[in-house]
């Protein structure tokens, strides 16, 4: 019972919610039989935990299972263990995936991996799919998207099945995920940024370096004199994706100095013809402040707000400040090249 308070409590935050996950564990295709069989559920092992109506009590109840199972095979967890788990449903709510991560011992290194489960009207589903559930789109007829991530100990592989429930079994096909959602979304770092995400150390006499220049392809001669720019180590999405290098677009984040405080956080989109620079963050400016916050609501739609702040008079004790706020609306696609579809405009005085 100790164990699985501890298990629920880091489970508390878990909450089921359309098309998302609730963190950010990765799975990986199990490939060998060992594997396979040490995480195998059983139907009739369904009945002791699929009355529980709370779902991270029932994520929490399989971890424990399957970690007994493998104390029971192998006598300890030593050598291989589930640790974490996850869960997320589709939209119309009409099951739920429970994604269990997991690693196991391959030599002198730890091989993590994932395994998924699908229970739908208290019935446990036969599925084939293997590795992390980590996005479900609902289409029409009763039809899903699964997106899977296969991953192994040094890459990620991202993989779609269309499918459909038939009895107690799901039925998928593997399609070709260029024609499908925008799942890169799904693994951007910061979804949300603002001007303290642009909390990069100063030392001008580091930045316009040859290997930010190399990276950015800029030319030193070309540069405005108020001008300093570096790259940044920090990554734009949370995973590595192989496929990445070569049909989809690759991300450089950088900042740019310029007018005496004034800073700005980029992200540098390369696709296979082009390059394109998208401001995230910003903060400072002269005679006002500037501020830019930006955000990926979904996996089409980005927002970007910039507020002015200027001081309306200098002098006197009640000091007023004007503010405006132009609210632009874009629509974005797998390429991540964006279009301006809406802009709005807020502007009142602060005392």
């Amino acid at each position: 019972m100790r164990t699985l308070f501890k298990i629920l409590v880091l489970l508390l935050f878990f909450a089921c919610k359309s098309n998302q996950k609730e963190n950010t564990d990765t799975g990986v295709l199990t490939e060998t039989n060992q594997i396979k069989n040490a995480i195998r559920f059983e139907e009739s092992n369904l009945n002791s935990v699929k009355k529980k109506n709370n779902d991270s009590i029932l994520l929490a109840s399989y971890i424990e299972k399957k970690n007994n199972e493998l104390i029971n095979e192998f006598g300890d967890l030593e050598n291989q263990r589930i640790y974490s788990g996850n869960y997320i449903c589709p939209s119309d709510s009409s099951f739920i995936a429970l994604n269990f991560f997991g690693e196991y011992s391959g030599g002198a290194t730890y091989n993590p991996y994932a395994e998924n489960i699908i229970i739908k009207n208290n019935n446990l589903i036969t599925s084939k799919i293997e590795g992390e559930i980590f996005r479900i789109d609902k289409l029409e007829n009763n039809e899903y998207l699964f997106y899977i991530n296969n991953y192994s100990r040094l890459s990620n592989h991202i993989k779609v099945f269309q499918s459909s429930f038939q009895n107690d079994s799901l039925i998928t096909n593997k399609v070709n995920k260029r024609n499908y959602g925008n799942y890169i979304f799904n693994f951007i770092k910061h979804k949300k940024e603002h001007p303290d995400s642009v909390n990069i150390k100063i030392d001008l006499k580091n930045w316009n370096d040859s290997e930010t220049l190399k990276s950015l392809d800029l030319v030193n001669s070309k540069i405005g004199l108020n001008e300093y720019y570096k790259t940044s180590n920090e990554s734009f999405l949370e995973i590595e994706i192989d496929e990445n290098k070569k049909i989809e677009p690759q991300f450089i984040i950088y900042y740019k100095h310029s007018y005496g405080d004034q800073l700005e956080k980029f992200l540098r989109i390369q696709n296979k013809d082009r390059s394109t620079d998208f401001i995230l963050a910003m903060k400072g400016g002269d005679s006002f402040t500037e501020k830019i916050n930006t955000e990926f609501i979904n996996d089409s739609i980005f927002k970007k707000t910039i507020v002015f702040i200027e001081s309306n008079n200098e002098t006197g004790k009640n000091l007023e400040f004007s503010v405006d706020s132009i609210i632009t609306t874009y629509k974005y696609n797998k390429l991540f090249e964006f279009k301006e579809i809406e802009k709005d405009s807020i502007h009142y005085i602060r005392k």
